[in-house]
């Protein structure tokens, strides 16, 4: 059974952090939102109903879209979960304290500007006329002063050339958004993680396309009806860059996993293919004749003894009458 860990024990009240409401819930399903306060819930109270079930239950949902919220949520840096070796167990969720990363996020401020000193700086850099005005002909509407003052924090502030920006700003519009406040978040995103000359710009973008390209690819070859997390991004690209296995690879790895534990885990499905390496398949119709799915087996008190299979029946009998009969001696010895 899967658990929920906090180290506040507060029963009658339990507080959101500000994060996650400022950034997270505005770009979340509400049903993921409904999934990520009923756990939080549960940490604080003191008989907590950790399983999956019970939260379906409760929410009116099925068991697999709570999976997939909290698979979101993880995806999103928000939680954590603690996978056991069980892979039909739920998994715990672990909460992580974003409000502490939020708040040094939040610590740097951008100055102040007037509008006077923006004309002054676009007159006397073309590049940064020219770049407010390409930003305007692209997102379809005149620029507000909001907007002006926006895209010149990230000329002046987060120190992003014109031709960054403007390919920033052409970004985000193929991807659909439009919103300056978007557009803001990724270019510092960009700043703080050195994105900041044209070639660096380029190659991120283009590094975004070709994941957001193999999400959808393999999102269809292996039949879900959900979104690929990153963190089972991460696994194709350790699977096919790395490990080269081919196509046909996976989605054996897929069938043999859905068949052993009735649903898509990529985890199990490393362990379908790194098991299948190590026996030295070569050929994806020999893992069809020899599926090798990792055997979780459950601990017992005879979890130790050897599994043996090629008893010889006649000599445990020879030792069984042997056995009975030293019994047999030693009682009427001692009645003696």
């Amino acid at each position: 059974m899967g658990k929920f860990k906090l180290a506040s024990a507060e029963t009658t009240s339990f507080s959101v952090a500000c994060a996650f409401v400022d950034v997270y819930m505005p770009e979340a399903h509400p049903a993921y939102v409904s999934v990520y306060l009923y756990g939080l819930r549960q940490c604080h109270a003191i008989e907590p109903k950790c399983e999956f079930s019970e939260c379906a239950k409760t929410l009116h949902m099925l068991e697999s879209d709570v999976m997939r919220a909290w698979e979101y949520w993880e995806s999103k840096g928000v939680v954590r979960l603690i996978h056991s070796e069980d892979p039909k167990a739920d998994p715990g969720i672990e909460f992580l304290d974003i409000a502490a990363s939020y708040e040094v996020e939040q610590q740097p401020q951008k100055p102040i500007y007037d509008m006077a000193q923006i004309t002054g700086s676009i007159a006397q850099d073309p590049a940064l006329k020219q770049m407010l005005e390409h930003t305007q002909g692209l997102l379809g509407k005149t620029l507000s002063r909001t907007d002006m003052e926006m895209l010149f924090a990230m000329y002046d502030c987060y120190r992003l050339p014109p031709g960054v920006i403007l390919l920033c700003v052409e970004h985000c519009v193929d991807i659909g958004k439009k919103s300056m406040k978007y557009i803001d978040a990724v270019a510092q995103s960009w700043a703080e993680a050195g994105v900041t000359t044209m070639e660096k710009a380029a190659s991120h973008v283009a590094a975004y396309d070709e994941k957001k390209k193999w999400k959808r690819q393999y999102k269809k070859l292996l039949g879900l009806s959900r979104e690929i997390t990153d963190a089972e991004y991460a696994y194709l690209v350790e699977w096919i860059k790395n490990e080269q296995f081919e196509d046909a690879w996976i989605v054996e790895a897929r069938n043999v996993t859905e068949k052993a534990i009735g649903k898509i885990s990529f985890k199990y499905m490393n362990a379908v293919l790194q098991g299948w390496k190590e026996d030295g398949v070569t050929d994806p119709r020999q893992a069809q004749e020899k599926p090798r799915a990792p055997k979780q087996t459950k601990q017992t008190p005879f979890s130790g003894i050897s599994q043996r299979t090629d008893y010889d029946i006649d000599e445990i009998r020879r030792r069984e009458f042997e056995l009975n009969r030293r019994m047999a001696a030693s009682s009427a010895n001692s009645e003696d």
